[in-house]
């Protein structure tokens, strides 16, 4: 019987240690490939996003999928060609055809054998126009002849001037001296014919006016620059 009995308990000894040794085998540590291969799957599961370039504005997600995000691929740029600051666009150099011409005395500048007057341009035109610099000025006979040399350029600056369509006016300075200052022979104006067209091939634009000139080469008359109003 107490043979029996330690035969039992040896075999029992080792059903419970082979009992034990499986259960060793369940908890065994994982191989090496194994270990990689989880912790690669543990770092791609917790890894955190890289920061979003600043490029990439903040939009609004319409659904609970979409990223706040977007790639930069999907960045909206604005459109091309958005409008700058235009250049200011100046009207047509103007004709003489599109301009009436009137004379106005200023004998309160007038003395000492010079006087003063203003020639004032006005567009009559349907269009725009402009003019920069100093208009030719001749003065005629009552056949159309031109008295002496054409005027000289007084001041030495000049601006483009917009004359508007329907009634835009521009002035020049007239600034005259008596021919006995010049010991010429004397002649007087019955008209005094501007040209604005670039080239000078206009019929220019005339206003009736007499004026005492010389009759040789000498310059008796000067005219500054065209200027608004």
């Amino acid at each position: 019987m107490r043979k029996a009995g330690l035969v039992s308990a040896v075999t029992a000894a080792m059903i419970c240690c082979g009992a034990l040794a499986g259960c060793a085998a369940h908890i065994e540590p994982p191989t090496t490939d194994e270990a990689t291969q989880t912790s690669a799957q543990v770092h791609r599961a917790t890894a955190t996003p890289s920061a979003t370039p600043e490029a990439a504005p903040q939009h609004a997600a319409s659904s609970g999928t979409e990223a706040l995000n977007p790639p930069l691929s999907q960045v909206v740029e604005p459109p091309s060609g958005t409008p700058t600051d235009s250049p200011q666009v100046t009207a047509p150099h103007c004709i003489d055809e599109q301009l009436t011409l009137r004379y106005n005395s200023r004998p309160q500048d007038s003395g000492a054998g010079n006087w003063y007057a203003d020639l004032v341009f006005t567009n009559v035109s349907a269009n725009d126009c402009s003019f920069d610099g100093w208009p030719g000025l001749v003065a005629e006979n009552a056949d159309g002849v031109q008295l002496g040399t054409w005027a000289r350029i007084e001041g030495a600056t000049s601006a483009t001037v917009v004359l508007g369509a329907g009634g835009g006016i521009a002035t020049a300075n007239l600034h005259g001296t008596n021919p006995g200052a010049y010991d010429c022979p004397a002649t007087t104006s019955a008209t005094l014919r501007a040209f604005i067209t670039p080239d000078g091939t206009g019929p220019g634009v005339a206003v009736a006016q007499e004026i005492a000139v010389c009759a040789d080469d000498t310059a008796t008359l000067g005219i500054g620059s065209l200027v608004a109003g």
